[in-house]
């Protein structure tokens, strides 16, 4: 019982992280200030004083307006705003017409089908500069990604969405940017973030009445308190946003609500009144035809009966989740049912069909975490097999330069060497002839042949010149190819060092895996030694995901596939990294001295730049002296069209000249007193390099460590 219990346990935290996904999108209902209400909106599309482009926007923004309690009517608005756009080439209406069908399919768990509309609301959107569209397009796409478990680029997009509505001073956009980044922080476990993001967010929509608002922002911040486990909170705010959904009619809110407050009951043992919220979030759910929510429903019934102890409904309940779920691609519900039906077959004595389901229940796990890994990582090996035949047939082009350019300066001493000889022939001939001449010519052709002469001398010399200028650049090319040629082998024996190391630091967490592995008990799985065994893999696991991540940076560097360079006001990203690593500054107390210049702007690269000073500060912070007063002074100058940026800590250190030629090569470690893998510091130089940039290091064992980053300067300054 023991392995099929914490699988309920992973169920519930599972479905708390899915839930608040999706009431995250539906949070996402923007105020309709600028669009009026459904009944203006309607008298517009309705009147003969409209023209066609009032019609159509009109039309979207109804479409947007209903998309949370008739969905049918987001789906008809929307697809008539599309034709008439059509017929009339209005790009506006088209990219809102696709925005409603992406917030549609959305709304149904077809996430393929929204991604594609938000894709193209997004190019139409640009054409025209629509911001406000733009700023709704990024809001969704943030929530789609967090579906995914993007949370990166779902961060991304909903900060650019946030800019985007400051911007338009849409006070109930603000509010729903601050509720969807709360969510993400809730997803990644970071609960205070989140409780501030969401009450700043709720606070916002209470200022302007925005009742749908109010209550998705309530609804999240239960569920982050019963996550706190804080039950009595929770169910307040559940209660208070069940309450404002069922008033507005908001289906899909219900759905959210009914079923959470199912699931803290059921934690309660209060089974009955888990059963009646159930019923009523399942019977709302087949009113919205909405096949994400009927399967979600699905599977929390499977649950329930679970955990009453009736199991043939269990069966029945999942079976019908499994098949609403593979038919619409949401594999994580399929993922939950396969894990009900394995408890129930365990709970019922059928041991092997518990082992068959929680096997698929693994697969889609498994399946759903890695399958985008695969893909990056066979992507990276095709990139850098391309760059290295582009490299070997650069080397065979400039072997082919060189002998055609020896081929024609031989040519050309040839032809020079020709004419001396036929010079020196006609000269010859000149003089027989005037040696026949009369006596009284000889002086004449004394001087004639002695200007000849001359002459030949001088083209002699101007044959010596460009036969010693012919040798020179010959040396030089020669020189040029010799220098190409190390730098070919250096790189072979870069690539040949990195690829062992690469094997070598992931043959342990595959090696610890295999014998994890091993040592489970596949006969007795409820026998204690099995927890630990699994919490070991799941740390081995860990530990090869993160060399994985790290080889595939440096690929991507060192392949040439980064974002433009662009202007940067350094104290700003810096500023963010420290903000981001306040919580282990704080934990060790450690003095930060910022004294960057807050005005400098330097050309490079966003994401290295962001990355570099994460990579320097928090090795400050790693190797920090906790028996004394830990410091970080980060200090800023202009020289010679550089920003120089100094970083100093008063750490443990190392010899840095001791370790001179290893300092920057890639899993290499200085010191054992912390864990790590050896690759901050080169990554830092690969970085900086592609920026144009240099690094410097120096450090001394009990006397701190410096880095210096040199930064170029726009071209401008």
């Amino acid at each position: 019982m023991g392995s099929f219990s914490q699988s309920s346990e992973m169920w519930v935290r599972s479905y708390s992280n899915l839930a608040l996904v999706l009431i995250a999108s539906a949070a996402c209902t923007p105020s309709f200030s600028q669009g009026g209400n459904p009944r203006g909106l309607l008298a517009v599309i309705k009147s003969e004083k409209s023209d066609d482009t009032t019609r159509i926007l009109a039309m979207t923004e109804l479409a947007y307006n209903y998309w949370t309690t008739k969905s049918d009517s987001t789906l008809l608005m929307a697809d008539q705003a599309i034709r008439l756009s059509s017929k009339i080439h209005f790009t506006k209406g088209l990219a809102r017409g696709h925005f409603g069908l992406a917030t549609y399919y959305n709304n149904l768990g077809n996430s393929a089908s929204a991604l594609a509309h938000y894709d193209t609301a997004l190019a139409y959107s640009n054409e025209t500069s629509d911001l406000l569209n733009i700023g709704r397009i990024y809001n969704g796409l943030g929530n789609l990604f967090v579906n995914f478990g993007d949370f990166e680029k779902a961060l991304n997009y909903h900060f650019r969405s946030f800019k985007i509505k400051e911007s338009q001073h849409d006070s109930v956009g603000i509010g729903n940017s601050l509720n969807n980044i709360g969510n993400i922080y809730y997803r990644l476990g970071n609960y205070s973030k989140a409780l501030d993001y969401c009450f700043r967010g709720l606070a916002l929509r209470g200022s302007r009445n925005d009742n749908i608002g109010i209550a998705a922002s309530k609804n999240n911040i239960a569920l982050i308190y019963d996550k706190l486990g804080d039950p009595v909170k929770a169910m307040a705010y559940f209660s208070e946003a069940l309450k404002s959904f069922r008033a507005a009619g908001t289906q899909r809110g219900i759905t959210y609500s009914c079923h959470d407050i199912a699931q803290l009951f059921m934690r309660q043992q209060q089974y009955d009144k888990a059963f009646a919220y159930l019923t009523e979030g399942l019977h709302t759910a087949r009113q919205m035809k909405s096949t994400e929510r009927i399967a979600d429903f699905k599977v929390s019934f499977a649950h329930y009966y679970n955990a009453i102890g009736h199991y043939p409904e269990v069966n029945q309940n999942a079976k019908e989740a499994l098949a609403l779920a593979q038919g619409s691609g949401l594999l994580d519900y399929a993922r939950l049912a396969y894990q009900e039906m394995a408890l129930a077959a365990f709970k019922t004595g059928q041991f092997k069909q518990a082992y068959l389901f929680q096997s698929q229940f693994i697969k889609l796990t498994d399946s759903i975490q890695n399958e985008k890994k695969i893909e990056k990582a066979l992507e990276e090996e095709f990139n850098f097999k391309e760059e290295k035949n582009k490299l070997e047939r650069e080397k065979k082009e400039l072997i082919s330069q060189n002998t055609l350019m020896k081929q024609q300066w031989l040519i050309y001493g040839a032809l020079g060497a020709l004419i001396g000889v036929i010079t020196v022939a006609v000269t010859f001939y000149r003089s027989s002839m005037m040696k026949k001449k009369s006596s009284d010519l000889l002086a004449i052709q004394k001087n004639e042949l002695a200007a000849k002469n001359e002459v030949i001398v001088e083209q002699n010399k101007l044959l010596q010149e460009a036969k010693g200028q012919l040798e020179q650049k010959i040396e030089e090319r020669t020189h040029d190819l010799k220098i190409s040629n190390q730098e070919l082998v250096n790189q072979n024996l870069v690539m040949e060092q990195f690829s062992f190391m690469t094997a070598h630091n992931l043959r342990g967490p595959v090696a610890r895996l295999m014998g994890l592995s091993s040592l489970y008990n596949y006969t007795n799985l409820s026998e204690p030694f099995n927890a630990e065994v699994m919490k070991r893999m799941q740390q081995s696991s860990a530990d090869l995901d993160e060399v994985i991540h790290d080889i595939t940076e440096i690929l991507r560097i060192k392949t040439g596939i980064q974002d433009p360079l662009v202007n940067l006001n350094l104290r700003e990203t810096l500023d963010k990294i420290v903000h981001q690593l306040r919580e282990p500054i704080n934990e060790k107390q450690i003095a930060v001295i910022n004294e960057l210049d807050p005005h400098i702007v330097v050309h490079g690269i966003l994401a290295y730049v962001q990355s570099v000073f994460y990579n320097v500060i928090s090795n400050s912070i790693k190797y920090c002296d906790p028996s004394g007063d830990p410091e970080i002074k980060i200090s800023s100058a202009k020289k010679e069209g550089q920003c120089i940026v100094t970083i100093e800590d008063n750490g443990i250190g190392f010899d840095s000249e001791d370790n001179r030629e290893k300092l920057f090569r890639p899993f290499t470690r200085f010191s054992t007193v912390r864990e790590g893998k050896g690759l901050g510091l080169y990554l830092v130089k690969i970085q900086m390099e592609s920026m144009a940039g240099q690094v410097h290091v120096s450090s001394k064992i009990n006397s701190g460590t410096s880095v210096v980053l040199h930064f170029p300067l726009p071209h401008q300054e």
